[in-house]
């Protein structure tokens, strides 16, 4: 499992809807972009995604 380097909330692409947001987390081996969440949830999982130090444990996605 590859520890995060950071996690970033990005509306991107998806600035069309405002609603909608992207999570970007970036580990030492890749980038898992996590598109179409609510802020609230955009908010919540990279809480968690910071907080435990891994993607696979922030969540499904």
């Amino acid at each position: 499992m590859s520890k995060i380097v950071y996690v970033q909330m990005d509306q991107g692409l998806l600035q069309k809807k405002d609603d909608l947001w992207t999570v970007k987390v970036r580990t030492l081996t890749s980038v898992h972009d996590i598109p179409y969440l609510s802020r609230a949830h955009a908010e919540e999982l990279k809480e968690k995604a910071a907080r435990f130090g891994s993607v696979k444990e922030a969540g499904d996605y």
